[in-house]
């Protein structure tokens, strides 16, 4: 963990909003980024952004972040690394264009399971869990207006930020590990094969 602190400069005392993906066509850091200069620019909070990964707009973004201090882009991490990055973080994103088909993303699970509150602009199944549990916040996608009210509050209400994680972390062991998950599975594979023995008696 000390060593990522190091190698990218993660400030200690900053409230770090992280990303973790493809910089792929379904995904909007453009308005992450823009977000970031506004942020930059006040200077009210401490918070730091931080990109892992990479892909196709990577090139594009980097060149939108320059004289950035408050972005950080690690390119691909390997496991333990991002497991390092999640326990530097302090929310995590979810930052997905208009109108994107995607119901419950994976790396949501991974921000849930390190205790984690959700970030998102992704409409339906995931906006209607963070609601209705209370493990985050949503913003609406393309709308950097939006993005930096949500930033804001999660940066001024540390303890209910944390709060919100704590509850992303429960649900997850509660509804979404392998260990609950794994036994549901079989338990309907078990079921499913039953009917069927029974079907061709």
């Amino acid at each position: 963990v000390m060593e990522l602190r190091a190698r990218y400069n993660i400030h200690p005392d900053a409230m770090v909003v992280t990303f973790i993906g493809m910089f792929g066509a379904s995904y909007d850091l453009e308005t992450v980024i823009k977000a970031a200069r506004v942020l930059q620019a006040e200077s009210s909070f401490n918070i730091q952004i931080v990109l892992a990964g990479d892909g196709d707009n990577g090139p594009k973004l980097r060149e939108m972040s320059r004289g950035l201090q408050n972005v950080v882009f690690t390119g691909w991490l390997d496991q333990v690394s991002i497991l390092s990055l999640m326990r530097l973080s302090s929310v995590g994103l979810v930052a997905y264009r208009k109108n994107t088909l995607q119901s419950l993303p994976n790396k949501t699970f991974e921000y849930m399971a390190a205790g984690l509150p959700i970030l998102s602009s992704l409409r339906g199944e995931l906006e209607a869990l963070i609601s209705d549990e209370q493990i985050g916040l949503q913003y609406r996608a393309e709308d950097v207006a939006s993005l930096i009210e949500k930033i804001r509050w999660l940066a001024a209400n540390p303890d209910a930020r944390k709060e919100m994680g704590k509850r992303a972390r429960k649900l997850f062991e509660e509804r979404f590990s392998v260990d609950v998950i794994y036994p549901r599975l079989v338990q309907h594979l078990e079921s499913v094969a039953g009917g069927l023995s029974t079907m061709l008696l």
